[in-house]
């Protein structure tokens, strides 16, 4: 049971924010950290959010862009509908942050940068 413990605090202790790194989102930050996004994109990240979202979480905008991470229903209605995904969830912050982060995955698989999906709003792949 102690092994356990052990590694359960680990892994909590695996995304937690650094000490010294202010950030324009910090709330939204904390949320990206705790559903797996890696501390070394935690920067670009918040950058990403305040750019696209100004760090509202319910956000819709005229073109179908929602959340946090401002994800566009129109673009990827289809595999978000496939993981579970509907409009409403993308305004949860948490939900939006999980879902940024599978685009993400693909967007690195498919482009070699996982910020390419947000190049409107910045250079991110610098």
């Amino acid at each position: 049971m102690r092994f356990l413990s052990v590694i359960l605090l680990s892994f909590s202790l695996f995304n937690e924010l650094p000490v010294d790194t202010e950030y324009l989102c910090p709330q939204a930050v904390n949320i990206a950290a705790s559903v797996g996004w890696d501390v070394e994109d935690l920067a670009t990240i918040d950058k990403i959010m305040w750019a696209e979202s100004r760090c509202y979480t319910d956000i819709v905008s005229s073109t179908g862009d929602y959340g946090l991470f401002q994800l566009n229903w129109s673009a990827n209605n289809r595999w978000l509908s496939n993981a579970g995904y509907d409009r409403d969830n993308l305004l949860v912050s948490s939900n939006n942050a999980r879902a940024a982060l599978m685009l993400a995955h693909y967007a690195e698989i498919q482009y070699g940068c996982k910020f390419q999906p947000w190049y409107m709003s910045g250079n991110w792949c610098v």
